[in-house]
């Protein structure tokens, strides 16, 4: 029996019979006129029974994962509208997911908004801007599903929204996130937004009741410093923070598979995530005197000329 994802039903299962022909003419050839010829068969019981599956189908929440969405409502926009095209996924067994492959091109053309994302190390403007959110989501929730990684990068900086180490960018069409179904039932993935949080979870079927816990290692850090520019747009007497920090970390992830009763059957080296730092850039005015030094117009006199004094009346 097999899961027919277009239609999404049930094949069911057919019992295989098997003739052995030698045999057969052999029984034949020796039999008198009239008789009865009894002809040996072989019965080959389908690994996967329609009872079987119909019993195990999606019974199981594999891995799952609730973040929080911020940002511009075009960031919003694009997170659930990818996670719609996401939701309801169906991998059968050996097939392999792929994230832009299911959610397509995040252009304006293809229903996307403009929102921001990351681009050669700076916050930019870009269409798609938010849909790496969700991949991240998926990625997190297929690491602790204990399923098969085939491609996942992280993102240039630290995102906030998942653990370090277990998050997945994207770039069309160039840089995918893809997983792969090895277990032996077909999963499904379920994804949307709700109440301001992406919710993720991926259903399928765990027989011996196994569980995943992730351990993550930072190696290193490397901590960002402040950098202020001078521009005249900005009024005297503030600043505006033009760039946001990000410290640096290398981090190591390993994946631990557990049996139901908390035996640990294997740590494997999961992935080595390294971002980068990114320094605080701060906007002054030239006039102004401050932690970055004299200003231009510091000491200058004021051209407005004092008041002349009044006789204090008796």
């Amino acid at each position: 029996a097999y899961l027919d994802k277009s239609t999404k039903q049930i094949v069911p299962s057919v019992t295989g019979v098997s003739l052995y022909t030698a045999a057969a003419k052999s029984a034949l050839d020796s039999a008198a006129e009239g008789s009865d010829v009894s002809v040996p068969l072989t019965k080959t019981e389908p690994k996967m029974t329609t009872a079987g599956l119909e019993a195990n189908l999606f019974k199981d929440v594999l891995g799952t994962g609730t973040t929080s969405c911020a940002g511009p409502s075009n960031r919003w926009f694009n997170i659930d509208l990818a996670a719609d095209r996401v939701n309801d996924t169906i991998l059968l067994p050996g097939e392999t997911f792929s994230y832009l492959g299911t959610i397509g091109d995040p252009s304006q053309a293809n229903g996307y908004k403009s929102s921001t994302g990351y681009s050669n190390g700076q916050t930019v403007t870009m269409d798609g801007g938010g849909v790496c959110q969700v991949s991240s989501a998926i990625y997190y929730c297929a690491v602790y599903a204990n399923l098969d990684i085939v491609h996942r990068a992280n993102h240039a900086f630290t995102v906030g929204y998942v653990p370090d180490g277990l998050d997945a960018t994207v770039y069309y069409p160039s840089l995918d996130f893809k997983f792969r179904n090895d277990t032996d039932f077909p999963i499904k993935l379920v994804s949307y937004v709700s109440g301001g949080k992406l919710t993720v979870q991926i259903y399928g079927t765990n027989p011996s009741g196994t569980y995943v816990k992730t351990e993550r290692y930072t190696r290193s850090t490397t901590e960002y410093t402040t950098v202020y520019e001078a521009d005249s747009s900005i009024p005297r007497g503030t600043t505006k923070v033009k760039t946001t920090p990000y410290t640096g970390k290398v981090v190591d992830v390993y994946r631990c598979v557990y049996d139901a009763n908390g035996k640990l059957l294997s740590r494997t080296f999961e992935n080595t995530s390294r971002y980068s730092k990114r320094d605080k850039v701060i906007l002054y005015t030239p006039a102004d005197s401050g932690p970055w030094g004299e200003g231009t117009e510091a000491n200058k006199p004021d051209p407005t000329p004092a008041p002349t004094p009044k006789p204090t009346p008796a």
